[in-house]
């Protein structure tokens, strides 16, 4: 495919060769003028190829156009069709519309032969055979389809050898496992935990494994041998004339491994529903484990902080030793989840209180989905039981003498109390035409968990930003 597309005269100065026949001929210079293998842009430029030729030619051939355009991958084509008329009209306008621009398809194949009747034989896909039941498969996007069957299959490739096995062994058969929809997943996560368990014990690459781990291992691969039963259906049975489909999915996970699986649920009519695995994936667990502290409601002293200052930056932070506070806001490794559980915790306090103050049930108080001014509340709070317990002492002179000491770390941020009792900066700014929260920020500890948890929720939401994007964005 990338033959048949050239390049512009332009750029053909950039793919320069030096070339010759015998060591005794002398160099010759070429320039290459088609797309070239194995350079990067070689898959891009051939798609962007594509893409143009559907827009300059594709409205004469609505299905070709869609095909392309959707179920394309480089120079593969898979697609479908709902009979067999509509797969002979799709083909003959793909072959149609790509010859418009210097394009031959080869290799057809397909579930249903009589699609084919007008493609030369030349030109069909031959079926080779799997190793054990000798059904035909055929290659599609490295994966081995059985037309037969209309559906997925695996052949186990790993050769057994009677040397000793070593973890680089162990990695180079696991590798051979393909299985990029994670069908295999359940099998392929017992490879994967292995080869963890190998890291763990600290084998070295080409050290003989124990007699137990080998002999483990060689079950693992005579197990191995039985996907070859296993057959996954190529079509999750949607179609023009299908109700509607659904798409569950499932996760779990344990000491050993994650997994997650997505399923399609497609309603065919109303007496039938197909469900299909659609794809899976899985992940063995950290070998260092996390601990979570369980939130209980005394109070849990936090470590120092210290002054922190960074060329252009104005950073809020100061050296104090906090007073105590709830460890509600160190269990959790969100932000979205700390103000969620706060705002839950906030409702029912409210709803107790009310209740012992009228020994009813107070039926004004908020129910249903959290809202974003409780959220935006549960923040507030967090900011001023942070500040409260880490600057304690600074909001006590500044309540009595309006002002810290020169010699004071914040100091130099003009630091004041606003009418809702927090602390934020203050200085120049107070003139600008920013808003009241922009020219007035928090200020808050550097090492205090809910700074640490405000800096990440920040970093996420810019999707993993810089430090200076961060810090605007906060």
């Amino acid at each position: 495919m990338y033959r048949q597309i050239l390049v512009h005269n332009d750029d053909q100065d950039f793919q320069r060769i030096l070339w010759r026949k015998e060591p005794e001929l002398p160099i010759e210079e070429y320039q290459l003028t088609t797309v070239t293998y194995g350079l990067a842009s070689a898959p891009y430029l051939a798609i962007r190829v594509l893409h143009q030729l559907v827009h300059d030619e594709g409205k004469q051939y609505p299905f070709a156009s869609h095909v392309i355009l959707e179920n394309t991958y480089v120079d593969d084509i898979l697609s479908g069709a709902e009979d067999v008329d509509q797969g002979r009209e799709k083909i003959n306008e793909l072959n149609q519309l790509l010859k418009a621009g210097g394009f031959e398809l080869q290799k057809w194949t397909s579930s249903h032969p009589e699609t084919l009747v007008d493609i030369s034989r030349n030109h069909q896909e031959i079926a080779m055979h799997l190793n054990l039941d000798q059904s035909p498969f055929l290659r599609a996007l490295g994966l081995a389809w059985r037309p037969d069957i209309d559906a997925f299959a695996f052949s186990p490739q790993i050769h057994q050898t009677r040397d000793n096995f070593t973890k680089r062994k162990v990695l180079s058969q696991t590798a051979q496992l393909f299985d990029p929809l994670g069908w295999l997943s359940p099998i392929t996560i017992r490879a994967k935990i292995f080869m963890q368990e190998l890291w763990a014990l600290g084998f070295d690459w080409d050290e003989p494994l124990s007699a137990s781990l080998s002999s483990r291992w060689i079950d693992f691969l005579q197990d191995l041998q039985g996907i070859s039963a296993i057959t996954i259906p190529r079509r999750i049975g949607s179609s023009s004339a299908s109700l509607g489909i659904e798409i569950h999915g499932f996760a779990d996970a344990s000491r050993s491994a994650l997994g997650a699986v997505i399923y399609a649920r497609t309603y065919i009519n109303t007496h039938e529903v197909r469900v299909s695995l659609v794809s899976a994936k899985t992940k063995v667990a950290p070998l260092k484990k996390p601990s979570v502290n369980c939130p209980s409601l005394s109070p849990r002293p936090e470590e120092n902080i210290h002054l922190e200052e960074r060329k252009g930056l104005s950073t809020h932070i100061a050296t104090a030793k906090p007073l105590q506070i709830w460890d509600l806001v160190v269990c959790y490794l969100k932000l979205s989840t700390l103000l969620k559980v706060t705002s839950l915790s906030k409702r029912a306090a409210n709803r107790f209180l009310a209740k012992t103050t009228s020994n009813r049930v107070n039926t004004s108080i908020t129910v249903g989905p959290i809202s974003t001014l409780e959220l935006s509340d549960a923040q507030l709070f967090w900011t001023k039981v942070t500040q409260q317990a880490y600057f304690a002492e600074e909001i006590r002179q500044i309540e009595t003498s309006s002002s810290l000491t020169r010699s004071h770390p914040l100091s130099r941020l003009t630091p004041f109390i606003d009418s809702n009792g927090f602390l934020r900066v203050g200085g120049r700014l107070n003139h600008s035409l920013l808003s009241y929260d922009e020219k007035h920020p928090f200020i808050l500890p550097r090492e205090s968990s809910f700074s640490t948890l405000i800096i990440d929720h920040h970093h996420r939401l810019t999707l993993h930003g810089g430090p200076q994007l961060t810090l605007a964005t906060i």
